[in-house]
């Protein structure tokens, strides 16, 4: 029964590519990723990842994956970090820039 609740992860077809952000990070090296319009979260493993280590990921980092169905039901494969927090950094800077001018 718990399959078809995750039957549209894969309504992608040929190994397209689908965006995510992490919702959980597991200490077993296992984590979920959130995907927009869906109510349950995507099981990866961290053998999955293709850019980076998962002692480097953080909750809300945007990924890209591909889902396949494996032994107990979709998951994700081939996961490639997008951004990270590098964003927020971004952000600040900018706010910094903003509020100089005003100062002086």
């Amino acid at each position: 029964m718990s399959f078809y609740l995750f039957e549209d992860y894969s309504t992608k077809q040929n190994n397209e590519m689908q965006k995510g952000k992490i919702a959980r990070l597991m200490d077993k090296g296992f984590g979920f990723i959130a995907i927009e319009g869906q109510d349950k979260d995507l099981f990866f493993h961290m053998n999955e990842l293709q850019n980076t280590d998962f002692d480097s990921l953080k909750e809300n980092d945007v990924v890209e994956f591909e889902v396949v169905d494996g032994e107990k039901g979709p998951s994700a494969v081939n996961v490639s970090i997008v951004t990270g927090d590098a964003d927020a950094t971004t952000d600040t800077d900018a706010d910094a820039e903003v509020e100089a001018p005003a100062e002086a």
